[in-house]
């Protein structure tokens, strides 16, 4: 097995799936890097790049093969730089318990519409075309903006997510877009320009990263995020994208038109792992005790 690492290029980009926390503007800067592993199996490739003394490791899907080549990665890059810690998310594996588990939804995506909506039942499918129908009747359609309006939309994504779930980011649209790597956004409007939904993507890749969706809650009662996200679906198979990657959380749409759940680790790995191994360690034993304990209660 031989490890190293060289700085990303545009070439290299094939080798990888777009990562939630990369940054556009950086992809090919001296702070990004194509970490490669050349094994007996076949080759490990991971971008990741440095910001604030801190690794981000574009580990989301990558098939490092085993536990063992992935331990073997990150002792690699505590080695080759002086950074404090490691940041993980979706990763397949963990690292000395540092890493919390979480999951990850994903849909492989079918060649045709029809085809996703094999995956649901009868009274599902009725259903979903009934909520599209009903959004129609009132003049809204489905459509993905030019990039001279995201700042605009953006804002009205922000006042959505507000009111939906109290969730403020602190960001300017162009940060925000910056900081999540959006390089697609699609909305539900009218011939008056009102917009009631709003979805956020990352298509720079033949896999496609989900980042997010609102709605106006003045048309709950319309479903207007199933239908967006219906129709966002049906946009990404008209492009001919083979995957997306719905990334976590416990919402009830990453788990429809045939969805896969997968194991996944998230969070940071420290230089010194064995102190958060121990505090982890000692925190999961304390959880399954009081389960326990509530469970003969």
């Amino acid at each position: 097995m031989r490890i190293y690492h060289k700085n990303l290029e545009q070439q290299d980009t094939k080798l990888l799936i777009p990562f939630i926390y990369n940054h556009t503007e950086m992809l090919y800067d001296s702070d990004n890097y194509l970490l490669v592993c050349e094994t007996a199996d076949g080759n490990v490739y991971c971008g990741f790049h440095i910001e604030n003394n801190e690794i981000f490791l574009q580990s989301w899907d990558v098939d490092f093969k085993s536990q063992k080549i992935f331990n073997a990665c990150i002792k690699y890059l505590f080695r080759a730089f002086s950074v404090q810690k490691i940041n993980a998310h979706y990763s397949r594996f963990n690292y000395h318990n540092n890493l919390h588990l979480d999951c990850n939804y994903r849909i492989e995506l079918p060649k045709s519409f029809e085809d996703l909506l094999s995956g649901l039942t009868k009274k599902e499918r009725y259903n979903r075309k009934r909520e599209r129908r009903l959004l129609e009747e009132q003049g809204f359609h489905f459509e993905e903006i030019e990039e001279s309006q995201f700042d605009s939309v953006l804002n009205i994504f922000f006042e959505m997510k507000k009111k939906t779930h109290n969730r403020d980011w602190h960001l300017s649209p162009a940060e925000f877009l910056k900081t999540f790597n959006i390089s697609n956004v699609y909305v539900l409007r009218n011939d008056e320009d009102k917009i009631i939904a709003v979805a956020l993507s990352d298509e720079q890749f033949d896999t496609v990263c989900f980042q997010n969706i609102s709605y106006d809650v003045e048309y709950k009662n319309s479903a207007p995020g199933s239908v967006i996200y219906l129709y966002y679906l049906e946009k990404l198979i008209e492009k001919g994208k083979s995957c997306i990657h719905l990334g976590g959380g416990g919402h009830e749409y990453k788990e429809k038109y045939s969805s896969i759940k997968e194991q996944t680790y998230n969070g940071s790995i420290e230089r010194l792992w064995f102190g958060k191994w121990l505090h982890n360690t000692l925190l999961g034993f304390a959880r399954k005790i009081k389960h326990l304990v509530l469970r003969k209660k």
